[in-house]
C-alpha cells in the first residue's frame, strides 16, 4: 500500500542532490497517524537507493510518540547540526511550525540549512488553497516573524497529479462498502472514515487486476509467473484515484512531483515540477526548475549553498591560535623573509654575473655593411662636407667623429690600412646605422673580467646626451667599437662649417647639452670621460649634442700609434687634456682623467663654441711648444687658449664676461678649485637668456621663417617650371599631333590608324640643285629656314598638319589626325593657293633679285598613319596615296598646282575653285592618268578673304627680307593691310639635374636625408 509514495521519496531525494547541487539537507517526512513500521519503511526506502552516495540517515523518534518535549527537539536538532550529510526526520505536518520555531531558536534558519517537507498523501483542493495563503506559518501567537523566517528555509514537496480534485473518492468508498455489505448484513464491519492511503491500495489492486486480465491464460503448458506479471506491467496505464498510473520497464511507477517555495509575498508557489504523461503510447516527462529563494534572500541563480560550513561541522577547520602558535608563525615568517632575502641576494649576484658574462655585445666584422654607410654618407655630405675633409687633419685621429668621410670610395678595411683622414666610418648593422671606430690592436682577450665588467657598465649607460654603445668587434685585425650614429656629425665639423649659422640660442644649447652629458657620466660608475673634445661631441638629427668615445678604456689603453700620423697631429690631440694628465698621456698612451679633468676639457670646448675657432689658433707656436708651455708654465704664466674678438656671436657683453669667467675657472691649474659639472650647468642656466626656450623651439622659429621664404621661392620656381613646361609642350606639339603627343607623354602606346580619305600636299623648289651649287651651306640653311618659317606660319591658319620637310621638299596633309569630313580637299586647295602666293613674293636672302619657284602636287585618297621609332619618333603616312601625291608634284610645273583626277572630282563639289584640265599623262608607276591644274578662285572676294587670312601671319625672317604677301590683282585696300611682327621662336631649355640640385641645396642644411635613412631600401 505504501510502496508508490516511498519510491517517490527516493526519487525526490535524488532530484535535490543532482538538480540543486550538493548542500546540507534536513528532510522532514510526516503524516497524521503512522505506525513505527511505516516510519521504518520510509527510512529504509530513502536509504536504499543512495548507499553509493554515502547518505547517512538518522531518525529520531520514540515508538510512535510524536509529542516530543522541547528539550528532546533541541537535542534532535543539535544531533542534526553535528551530522555531515542528509538527515531525515519523521514528524506530523501539524507540528511542522513548532519544529521550525525550534530550528530558528538554534540559529538554523539564516540560510545555512535547507528543510524539505514531503507530503506523503495526495493533496486536496484545500491543501493548495492553504499553501497560497500565510496560514501555514502565521498563527498570531507572537512567533510569526520567527516562523516566517524559518519557513523561508523550507521546500514543500507534493506528490501525485495535483490538477485533479480527489475529495470525492470518500463518498465512492462508502457507496462501494454499502454494495458489498448491504444494510442488515450480519457480517458488516463498523463504518470508519476511509484511510488516506487506501487510494494507493485501490490503484495497486486495479493495476494487478489489469495485469492478470492481460497475462492470464488457462492452459497447463504456460503457468503464470511473477516475471511475466512484472514484464506485462510496463504496458499498462490507466487513470486511478491517485492520478495517471504509468509504469516503467522496471515495474516502477512514474511519480508526479511538485515543489513549492516561499516567494516574496510570503506564500508558497510552485518553483519546480516533474510530471509524466502518455504521448503516442509512450511516457513523456514535463519538468521545470525555476527560482529557489534561500533563507538569506539569495536565489539559486546567483548562489549555491556550500555542503560544508566554513569551519567544518565540528569546528575542525577553525583552530584557535595559542600564544605558542603565534610565536611559531612569527618565527616561520621571519625565517621565510630571511630566506627570501638571501635568495634575492643570490639571484642578484647570479644575474649580475650572467650579465657580465653575456657576450651579446660581440659583433662579427662580416655583419657590418659598409656599402650602405657609403651610400648614406653620400646623401648627406656629397655637396658640402666632402669638400671640407681636409680641415679635419688637425684633430685626434683616434677620436675624430667624421663618420667615414674617406670611406666614400674605399671600404672600411682599406680605410683602416690607409688612415687617410679618420678612424671612424659608418656602416649598417641589424637594420640600423652605426658609427664604427677602429682600435689599433691586433687582438684582445674577450674573457678578461676587467673588459667584461667595463662592457656591462658601458651598455647600462642610457642618457639623452650620451651616445649608446652598440657593441665591439673583436675579430683579430678588425677590432673596432660601434657607437650610436648621429646624422649631423661632430661638433668640430659644425663649428668649421661656415654655412651653418649658430646664434646665441644654439651655442648655449650645445654647451648645456655637453654639460648634462658630463654630469651623468660623473654620477655613473664610469666616473669621467677622459677624452672630451669637440670631435667627441656629436649632434643628432634633432640637434641634440651627445658625448661619445668614452670607452672601452680597456681597448683604448695601450693601443698602437698610427705610423702615418705626424708628431704635430699627436700633440694637437692633447690641446683638450688637463695639465695634470699630460705627462701620462704622452708617455703611457692610455686614457686617463678625472671629473675635474673633464671640466678643463669642457672649458676648451666652450671656448670653441663661442669663438668658432680651434684652440690656440692665435698663438704662433707649434703644437709641441704649446703642450710643453701648458705642462710647465713659463714665468708663472699659464698657457691657455685665447678668446678672440667677438663680433656678432654673443652681442651681450654681460654674457661674454660670464662665459669667459666660467671658462677661466674651468682652466684653473689646481683641479680642486675647478667647478663641478653640476655647478657649471647652474652657471650656464643663469647666463642663458632663453631659460624657457630650447634648441627645438629655436629650430621651429627658424624653420617658420625659412618656410615663408621657401614658399615664395617655390611659387617663383613653380611659375618658371610651368613656363618651361608650356614651352616644352609647345615644342612637342609642333613635332607631333596633339593627340599623339598626349598619348606619348602619359606613356600610352600609339596604335596605327587608317583614314578613308585625306588630301596630301607635296612641293619642292625648282632648280634647287643649281641654287645649292651656287650657294654656301649656311646660305642654303638660311634660305630653307626663311622659306619654311613662312610656310609654317601660313599653314597654321588652316586645318592642315605638317608631316615633314626633307631637304627642299615640303609635305602637309589635311584630314588627319583629326578627321574633318570632306573639308580636307578644300582646305588643302586653299593652303596651296596661299603658299603659292607667298612664294611669288618671297625673296631669296642672299640673292634678292632671283625669283624662287616651287611646284605643288595634290592627291586625295586613303592612308595609314602611325608613330615610327622611340628615339626622335616621327608621325609618318603610308599608302599609295602618298606615292601618287609625290608623282603629282614631280610631274608638275613651276608656280603651278598639279592635282589628280580624284582631287579634281572632290573639288568640283565646291564651285569656288578654278580648275583646268591638263590632259592625259604617263605617270611613273601609275600608267596613263588624266590630271588637272588648280588655277585659283573663281571669285575675287574669295581670294581677298584668303589674302586677309594670310596677311594675319606674324613672322620674323631675321636675315630674310620682309615679305609683301599679296597678289598682283589685289585692290589698294588689300595692299594697305597692316604688317605684324613678332619675336622669333626659341627652343625651350629644360632644367638639368645639376640645376635642380643647386636650387634645392639649401634644404640639405635643415632636412638631412640621413635622418630618414632606411636600411631596408638597400
Amino acid at each position: 500500500m505504501s510502496i508508490p509514495p516511498l519510491s517517490a521519496l527516493g526519487g525526490i531525494l535524488t532530484f535535490f542532490m543532482f538538480g540543486l547541487k550538493w548542500f546540507r539537507l534536513v528532510l522532514i517526512s510526516a503524516s497524521d497517524a503512522v505506525s513505527k513500521g511505516y516510519a521504518d519503511a520510509i527510512v529504509a526506502t530513502l536509504q536504499s537507493p543512495h548507499d553509493n552516495l554515502g547518505v547517512y540517515i538518522a531518525h529520531h523518534y520514540s515508538e510512535v510518540n510524536w509529542n516530543m518535549t522541547e528539550a528532546e527537539v533541541d537535542a534532535m536538532f543539535q544531533a542534526i547540526k553535528d551530522e555531515s550529510r542528509i538527515i531525515v526526520m519523521v514528524v506530523p505536518e501539524t507540528d511542522l511550525r513548532r519544529y521550525m520555531l525550534r530550528a530558528a531558536a538554534l540559529s538554523m534558519t539564516a540560510g545555512d540549512y535547507q528543510f524539505v517537507f514531503v507530503k506523503t498523501t495526495l493533496p486536496s483542493e484545500s491543501d493548495f488553497q492553504r499553501l497560497a495563503t500565510t496560514s501555514i506559518w502565521q498563527k498570531g501567537d507572537g512567533h510569526d516573524a520567527a516562523a516566517k523566517q524559518a519557513f523561508r528555509n523550507v521546500l514543500y514537496v507534493v506528490f501525485g497529479n495535483t490538477h485533479d480534485d480527489i475529495g470525492g473518492w470518500h463518498q465512492l468508498a462508502k457507496e462501494a462498502a454499502a454494495r458489498v455489505y448491504p444494510a442488515g448484513s450480519s457480517n458488516m464491519p463498523d463504518l470508519y472514515e476511509p484511510d488516506k492511503y487506501s487510494i494507493y491500495l485501490h490503484d495497486a489492486i486495479l493495476l494487478y487486476a489489469k495485469v492478470l486480465n492481460t497475462t492470464y491464460v488457462p492452459t497447463p503448458t504456460r503457468p503464470l509467473s511473477g516475471a511475466v506479471i512484472a514484464k506485462t506491467t510496463s504496458s499498462i496505464s490507466f487513470n486511478g484515484l491517485s492520478g495517471l498510473v504509468l509504469m516503467s520497464v522496471h515495474a516502477d511507477r512514474y511519480p508526479g512531483v511538485a515543489i513549492y517555495d516561499l516567494i516574496e509575498n510570503d506564500t508558497f508557489a510552485e518553483a519546480a515540477h516533474l510530471h509524466y504523461d502518455l504521448v503516442n503510447g509512450k511516457p513523456e516527462s514535463d519538468s521545470l526548475v525555476g527560482i529557489f529563494r534561500w533563507g538569506d534572500g539569495r536565489t539559486n541563480q546567483e548562489y549555491i549553498p556550500p555542503d560544508v560550513p566554513v569551519c567544518g561541522f565540528h569546528g575542525e577547520l577553525c583552530i584557535e591560535e595559542t600564544a605558542s602558535q603565534v610565536g611559531l608563525y612569527v618565527g616561520l615568517s621571519v625565517g621565510m623573509v630571511g630566506l627570501l632575502f638571501v635568495l634575492l641576494l643570490i639571484f642578484r649576484f647570479w644575474r649580475r654575473e650572467r650579465e657580465i658574462n653575456n657576450m651579446g655585445w660581440k659583433i662579427p666584422f662580416n655583419a657590418l655593411d659598409f656599402e650602405a654607410g657609403k651610400r648614406n654618407r653620400s646623401l648627406t655630405n656629397f655637396s658640402n662636407r666632402l669638400n671640407k675633409s681636409t680641415k679635419s687633419l688637425g684633430t685626434d685621429r683616434q677620436t675624430e667623429y667624421t663618420y667615414g668621410q674617406t670611406t666614400l670610395t674605399d671600404s672600411f678595411s682599406e680605410a683602416i690600412q690607409k688612415q687617410e683622414h679618420s678612424s671612424v666610418a659608418i656602416a649598417r648593422f641589424k637594420r640600423s646605422v652605426v658609427a664604427v671606430k677602429h682600435i689599433r690592436k691586433k687582438k684582445i682577450a674577450t674573457t678578461d673580467r676587467t673588459l667584461l665588467k667595463e662592457m656591462k657598465m658601458l651598455l647600462d649607460l642610457k642618457h639623452n646626451n650620451v651616445t649608446t654603445l652598440r657593441g665591439v668587434c673583436t675579430d683579430p685585425g678588425h677590432i673596432c667599437v660601434l657607437w650610436e650614429y648621429c646624422a649631423k656629425g661632430s661638433l668640430q665639423e659644425i663649428l668649421d662649417n661656415d654655412d651653418i649659422k649658430l646664434d646665441t640660442m644654439f651655442k648655449l644649447s650645445l654647451a648645456i647639452d655637453i654639460c648634462k652629458g658630463l654630469e651623468y657620466i660623473h654620477r655613473s660608475e664610469l666616473r669621467f670621460h677622459g677624452g672630451l673634445q669637440s670631435s667627441t661631441c656629436v649632434v643628432d638629427s634633432r640637434w641634440t649634442c651627445k658625448l661619445t668615445d668614452f670607452g672601452p678604456r680597456y681597448l683604448m689603453n695601450g693601443a698602437e700609434l698610427d705610423p702615418n700620423e705626424s708628431e704635430e697631429h699627436r700633440y694637437r690631440a692633447l690641446f683638450w687634456t688637463a695639465p695634470e694628465f699630460l705627462k701620462k698621456a704622452l708617455t703611457k698612451r692610455m686614457r686617463v682623467g678625472s671629473p675635474a679633468g673633464d671640466i678643463y676639457s669642457f672649458g676648451v670646448v666652450a671656448m670653441e663654441i663661442v669663438t668658432r675657432e680651434p684652440p690656440y689658433q692665435t698663438m704662433d707656436l707649434t703644437a709641441e711648444e704649446i703642450i710643453r708651455n701648458v705642462l710647465i708654465p713659463k714665468d708663472g704664466l699659464l698657457c691657455r687658449p685665447k678668446f678672440s674678438a667677438l663680433s656678432d656671436s654673443f652681442p651681450a657683453a654681460k654674457q661674454i664676461g660670464g662665459i669667459q669667467r666660467l671658462v677661466e675657472r674651468c682652466w684653473n691649474e689646481d683641479s680642486s678649485f675647478r667647478p663641478t659639472a653640476k655647478t657649471v650647468l647652474k652657471v650656464l642656466n643663469k647666463i642663458n637668456p632663453y631659460k624657457k626656450a630650447n634648441v627645438i623651439e629655436n629650430m621651429i622659429t627658424m624653420m617658420e621663417k625659412y618656410s615663408n621664404q621657401l614658399e615664395d621661392l617655390v611659387d617663383e620656381r613653380t611659375a618658371q617650371l610651368e613656363e618651361e613646361k608650356r614651352k616644352t609642350e609647345s615644342l612637342l606639339y609642333r613635332m607631333l599631333p596633339r593627340k599623339i603627343a598626349e598619348q606619348l607623354r602619359i606613356g600610352m602606346p600609339v596604335q596605327a590608324e587608317a583614314f578613308e580619305m585625306v588630301t596630301i600636299y607635296f612641293s619642292d623648289i625648282v632648280g634647287f640643285t643649281s641654287i645649292a651649287a651656287a650657294s654656301t651651306p649656311l646660305q642654303i640653311v638660311g634660305l630653307l629656314n626663311a622659306l619654311y618659317t613662312v610656310f609654317d606660319d601660313t599653314i597654321k591658319h588652316f586645318d592642315v598638319y605638317k608631316v615633314e620637310t626633307i631637304g627642299d621638299a615640303y609635305m602637309i596633309v589635311s584630314g588627319l589626325p583629326e578627321k574633318n569630313g570632306n573639308k580636307h580637299v578644300t582646305e588643302m586647295a586653299s593652303v596651296s593657293i596661299a603658299l603659292l602666293n607667298v612664294v611669288r613674293h618671297f625673296k631669296i636672302p642672299h640673292k634678292p633679285t632671283a625669283q624662287l619657284e616651287i611646284r605643288i602636287g595634290l592627291h586625295s585618297g586613303p592612308v595609314v598613319a602611325g608613330v615610327v621609332g622611340l628615339t626622335m619618333p616621327r608621325y609618318c603616312l603610308f599608302g599609295d596615296t602618298v606615292n601618287t601625291a609625290s608623282r603629282m608634284e614631280s610631274n608638275g610645273q613651276a608656280l603651278k598646282i598639279h592635282i589628280s583626277n580624284v582631287t579634281n572630282g572632290l573639288l568640283k563639289e565646291d564651285d569656288r575653285f578654278k580648275i583646268s584640265e591638263r590632259g592625259e599623262m604617263d605617270i611613273k608607276g601609275k600608267g596613263k592618268m588624266t590630271t588637272y591644274w588648280l588655277d585659283g578662285f573663281e571669285s575675287e572676294e574669295d581670294f581677298r578673304t584668303l589674302t586677309r587670312k594670310a596677311n594675319s601671319i606674324d613672322i620674323d625672317l631675321q636675315s630674310a627680307s620682309t615679305l609683301d604677301i599679296g597678289h598682283t590683282n589685289l585692290s589698294p585696300e588689300a595692299d594697305q593691310e597692316p604688317e605684324y611682327k613678332t619675336k622669333p621662336f626659341k627652343t625651350p631649355q629644360l632644367p638639368s639635374a645639376f640645376d635642380i640640385q643647386k636650387q634645392n641645396s639649401a634644404l640639405s642644411d635643415i632636412f638631412d636625408p640621413a635622418d630618414d635613412f632606411d636600411p631596408e631600401e638597400y
